[in-house]
């Protein structure tokens, strides 16, 4: 049945892709967009529709708790990848509005183990606030690094596999696991009409509904083996949560206003390098292609280390001396030329 359901997915996604570009013939392009041409940013609408359309033949209930919730934040940014001019607040609120919603009718974060005082490890409230908090950081995490062809993409593909093939997801129940492995297929789908071919962008709707997907399963994932390291989680998003940190603080550090999206990212910063030789859409794809290494470290590291404290700490480590001292080199590198 799931094969029949993927089949109707790809007979769908070209009768949508091709009523979508006849329909919108303006394309309006952001201040720090590096493409050519008039590309649709309906991935994210795409890749709702097609899971909508495999959940419902094959009756998954969890996505449809996952859709609903999140989708005031959802129809926003959908809104701004088709016309544009939403306001960040607008975003925040709604945002913050589906996440309450998805964590009051599911499942927070049940425990953790880090050093913290006064049994917050514990604390209903304090996990509840945390688990809006991990919610908020993939969310934006994901829609910073969807500025490549293919980036945000093949990152959840490769979380996405992390969890379907780790030692541990024989723990999750098979609706999560056949959910996942959905996920995962469509994605794989929807990724030549952005990497390599820049037909579509999945834009700031699907960013956004990725950050929910991912971050949902995660939760339930962890939850479901408590004997893992929290920290775990950590390394398994370390590409997206340290670019977004590192985002933050260097914004702050240059007396920007951290909120606000940018053109200095690491994915910026090597596209300008290799623009010089390249056309636009081929610097684009190149772009994606040399931080591979930084997408595939965290899933695959926490595939093989996510039950050794040790080996978390360690390989998180060693992705903040390489990714920070790659983008100092490549910063000062840009500069000079």
């Amino acid at each position: 049945m799931i094969n029949f359901s993927l089949l109707a997915v790809i007979v769908f996604n070209y009768f949508f892709f091709t009523m979508m570009k006849k329909k919108f013939k303006v394309h309006y392009k952001t201040s720090h967009a590096i493409h050519n041409g008039k590309i649709l940013r309906i991935g994210g609408l795409l890749l709702i529709i097609d899971m909508l359309i495999v959940c419902s033949i094959n009756f998954i209930p969890v996505y449809f708790v996952i859709l609903l919730t999140c989708l005031p934040a959802i129809l926003l940014t959908l809104k701004d990848d088709l016309y544009g001019s939403v306001s960040v607040f607008s975003r925040l609120l709604a945002t913050l509005f589906s996440i309450c919603l998805l964590v009051t009718l599911t499942t927070p974060i049940i425990g953790l183990d880090m050093p913290l005082p006064m049994n917050l490890n514990s604390n209903v409230i304090f996990l509840f606030f945390v688990t809006i908090f991990s919610y908020l950081v993939l969310i934006n995490s994901m829609n910073i690094i969807d500025g490549m062809n293919g980036l945000a993409i093949i990152n959840s593909i490769s979380i996405t596999s992390a969890l379907i093939f780790h030692p541990f997801a024989s723990f999750l129940d098979l609706n999560s696991v056949n959910l996942l492995y959905i996920f995962m297929i469509i994605l794989i789908l929807l990724l030549p009409l952005n990497f390599p071919f820049q037909k579509i962008f999945i834009g700031d709707s699907g960013a956004y509904f990725i950050g929910f997907f991912l971050s949902f399963f995660i939760i339930r994932f962890m939850n479901t083996n408590l004997d893992l390291p929290s920290y775990g989680a950590i390394l398994l998003l370390i590409y997206p949560a340290f670019e977004t940190l590192f985002s933050f603080i260097r914004r702050f550090l240059n007396h920007k206003k951290i909120y606000l999206s940018d053109n200095k990212h690491l994915h910026s910063i090597i596209f300008n390098c290799i623009k010089n030789n390249f056309s636009i859409n081929a610097s684009n794809n190149l772009t994606t292609i040399v931080l591979l290494p930084f997408v595939f470290y965290g899933p695959i590291c926490f595939y093989f280390f996510s039950n050794n404290l040790f080996y978390i700490f360690t390989s998180i480590l060693i992705f903040i001396i390489i990714y920070t001292m790659t983008y100092l080199i490549i910063a000062k590198s840009s500069i000079n030329k």
